[in-house]
């Protein structure tokens, strides 16, 4: 099977060791980001463990400075001023909302790179076309198709953030939602059907021969 793969796409056994180890350090990435995430730290370095959030605003033009726009040339307008508020939270509820800045998306690539991990596992190991194969790219096109949810969440969650700092009256908060994850969402549940598609014909031909 190895050798298949090899002559139809190139690959080649040491290609797909690298993209193992390529997966398998985003996986380790990935969970100490969630683990900080849960904790609650931001950042480790020689000063200590950091647990303030630093979060980029747009603040409002005419809330900051409203003779700001009379002041500049002709045809010149500023839409939003770029500052960078730096949240500690203390209480429990800035806590949990710290936490959902990072924790769900964090979490949610997690599970992503652990099913992917498995699928180049098995291509390693000579047969990837397998129904658990099938089944791991289904649950990744369905959590990547539904990844802008928990970046929606984390948005909600640092809108509140800046709402309690000390820019809150001042910033403009907004929440964007990305299409490109769901388009890739659905197309790797269509690779999945015609990888699914691939095993039912090899187990009919395995039970011909």
């Amino acid at each position: 099977m190895v050798g298949w793969l090899r002559r139809a796409f190139g690959f080649d056994w040491l290609d797909v060791r690298a993209l193992e180890g390529l997966v398998t350090a985003a996986l380790v990435v990935a969970a100490v980001v969630a683990v900080m995430a849960l904790v609650g730290v931001t950042s480790i370095g020689s000063g200590g463990v950091g647990r303030s959030v630093p979060i980029e605003v747009d603040l409002n033009p005419a809330n900051v400075a409203p003779t700001l726009s009379r002041q500049l040339p002709a045809g010149v307008d500023v839409e939003a001023v770029r500052a960078t508020v730096v949240s500690r939270p203390s209480g429990l509820v800035e806590q949990l909302l710290a936490r959902l800045l990072v924790l769900p998306i964090a979490l949610l690539a997690l599970v992503v790179l652990v099913l992917m991990r498995r699928i180049v596992r098995s291509v390693t190991a000579g047969d990837p076309f397998v129904a658990e194969n099938v089944r791991r790219l289904r649950i990744i096109g369905w959590l990547v198709a539904l990844s802008p949810v928990p970046l929606v969440v984390g948005q909600l969650a640092r809108a509140e953030l800046v709402s309690r700092s000390i820019v809150g009256d001042l910033a403009d908060s907004h929440i964007t939602v990305a299409l490109v994850p769901i388009l890739i969402g659905g197309l790797l549940l269509v690779l999945a059907e015609v990888f699914g598609a691939g095993v039912r014909l090899r187990k009919d031909t395995d039970g011909l021969v």
